[in-house]
């Protein structure tokens, strides 16, 4: 059975902070994800006091994600995406724009994607392919050829230009 929101009247806390005392006393915040966004609460930070999160309850006037703002095309308003992390429809990407991105930086300390791949997602795209350098490709053959060429016909060695003129028509009878 859900532990609901000690802060706010969400029937389900997501976060659960345990605070031992030097005494060997425990106390507990069961917190939802509203309320994590609303206190700017993140894990890379120091554990907060528990006695003082006790006193920030949470009112719909005063909580960021409880607002009116809806997805026009399937009517998911920001507190219900809050809670579940689930649009409605593709609509809401657009609708929650800057909300959801806002909500990312809270979450993660970022709102672009930063390190592995998680478990059963598709593998990241192949490196291309490098060509080994011992022999060049057929077009970069042609390009030194012709190359070559043009430099021995500059320079009228027309023997050397037969040559290569040669070696172009077997490279191209190749192709």
């Amino acid at each position: 059975m859900p532990c609901p929101c000690q802060l706010c009247p969400s029937p389900e806390a997501t976060v659960h902070l345990t605070e031992m005392a030097a005494d060997g006393s425990r106390q507990e915040l069961h917190l939802c994800r509203a309320c994590v966004v609303r206190l700017h609460l993140r894990p890379d930070q120091e554990a907060p006091d528990l006695a003082l999160l006790r006193q920030q309850t949470a009112t719909p006037a005063e909580d960021p994600v409880v607002s009116p703002l809806l997805c026009e095309a399937c009517g998911l308003d920001l507190a219900s995406y809050a809670e579940t992390n689930l649009f409605g429809c593709p609509q809401c990407y657009e609708s929650f724009d800057t909300a959801v991105i806002a909500l990312l930086e809270r979450y993660h300390g970022s709102s672009t994607h930063q390190g592995r791949q998680p478990l059963g997602s598709p593998p990241p795209a192949p490196a291309p392919v490098k060509r080994p350098r011992g022999r060049p490709t057929k077009a970069a053959r042609r390009a030194t050829l012709e190359a070559r060429l043009k430099e021995a016909v500059d320079e009228e060695r027309f023997e050397d230009a037969a040559r290569l003129r040669d070696a172009l028509k077997v490279l191209e009878g190749n192709s």
